[in-house]
């Protein structure tokens, strides 16, 4: 993609597949950031791990030239990103359970 300029993205909060499946999809079809790199965070390592697996198959699989690095550390992720996207799910999840609980009331 001559011409193009690279970009750094900076995903916060990516230890949930659900809400990371759908950017994933949507990153690999922009092909006007191809090249660019994706900063994965999460303060849990091990939850983000799997995130990370599934954008780099994803990306190799149908050929979305993009560079996909994962840090715990967010100060690190979101150094010179031009964009910086925080999907961190907040509240967490033992909360949203009993969130739930008391809407079903």
């Amino acid at each position: 993609m001559a011409g193009k300029e690279e970009v750094k993205i900076a995903v916060l909060g990516v230890g949930s597949l659900s809400f990371i499946t759908n950017l994933v999809r949507d990153l690999a079809l922009a092909k006007e950031l191809y090249g660019s790199e994706v900063w994965l965070m999460d303060v849990d390592a091990n939850r983000f791990q799997r995130s990370y697996v599934l954008m780099r198959k994803y990306f190799q699989e149908v050929g979305a030239n993009f560079t996909v690095e994962m840090t715990t550390d967010r100060k690190g992720a979101v150094k010179d990103a031009d964009f910086v996207l925080n999907i961190a799910f907040s509240i967490g999840y033992e909360n949203y359970g009993k969130m739930m609980e008391e809407a079903e009331k």
